[in-house]
């Protein structure tokens, strides 16, 4: 197996460091405080730079390999790029809420308590199904020339959150984030 493998189940346990933050914020606005949008609005502006437009296609590119070794594994998990594109729109819709109320727009409690639990919901659902169907199932199928194929053929980007450069438009998700792991900020 290639370090995509690697690289992918920790994409994941970083998203999942988001959630986590999400589901406070969530929990702040349904204890009737005010969510910071800020910090919320920079996890979904990351979500659709880095999972969406990185992380997806590298999957993408997992299934495509997988379908030209064993066609029946890789069609049941067609839906795959599907919910990756609607991963893509809930983000985008979810984004453009928060992106409003920031700009001074009425925050409808109720709708946006729906978008927290879609974009939320919807994530760990997704990732679940990869871990334990998608990733086992491509570990099979995937002959090491594949893993060496998708290797060659990635351009692989630096997470802007979750790497070791400093990208100063996350600092406030970086912090969070080492926050929640308990570390010194």
């Amino acid at each position: 197996m290639a370090d995509i493998m690697l690289s992918l189940h920790q994409d994941h346990t970083n998203i999942g460091k988001l959630l986590t933050i999400l589901e406070r914020e969530m929990g702040v606005l349904e204890r009737g405080g005010v969510p910071n949008y800020d910090l919320v609005g920079d996890i979904l502006e990351y979500c659709m730079a880095y999972p969406d437009k990185v992380h997806h296609p590298k999957e993408d590119l997992l299934l495509r390999m997988m379908r030209s070794r064993d066609a029946a594994a890789a069609g049941k998990l067609s839906r795959l790029e599907a919910d990756h594109a609607r991963i893509a729109d809930i983000s985008k819709e979810f984004f453009g809420f928060v992106d409003a109320v920031r700009r001074g727009g009425e925050a409808d409690k109720i709708r946006l308590v729906v978008l927290f639990r879609r974009f939320i919901d919807t994530n760990w659902s997704h990732m679940e199904m990869e871990e334990t169907h998608f990733f086992p199932r491509a570990a099979e199928v995937l002959i090491e020339e594949d893993w060496l194929e998708i290797d060659r053929s990635l351009d692989d980007p630096e997470d802007p959150i979750f790497s070791e450069t400093e990208n100063a438009k996350y600092q406030q998700l970086r912090f969070e984030n080492l926050k929640a792991d308990g570390e010194r900020c």
